[in-house]
């Protein structure tokens, strides 16, 4: 059995929480702001939604989405990572 973690300091579960929401946090974010492209205009649209994305900022929503799939999945694991200091459960 580990030792109980010190005060002001974070467990590996705590961590690896943290990092999956920050993780999907700024994917989410990002992801967000390329799609919807505010700074965006052109000719003959009156809305950025008419505007075509360019091939830049194709490639950075692409890769937001993947950083926000990643953070998910890490979040995931985070949950599902077994409390440290708690005695584990014996099945009958």
């Amino acid at each position: 059995m580990s030792p109980p973690p010190r005060a002001g300091r974070l467990t590996r579960r705590a961590r690896i929480l943290v990092f999956g929401a920050v993780l999907s946090a700024v994917g989410a974010a990002v992801a967000i702001i390329f799609f919807f492209q505010s700074w965006r205009s052109c000719e003959g649209e009156d809305t950025s939604a008419g505007c075509p994305m360019l091939a830049g900022d194709a490639a950075v929503l692409q890769i937001s989405v993947i950083v926000l799939l990643v953070g998910i999945v890490v979040l995931a694991a985070g949950v599902l990572t077994p409390r440290s200091g708690l005695p584990r459960r014996r099945r009958a």
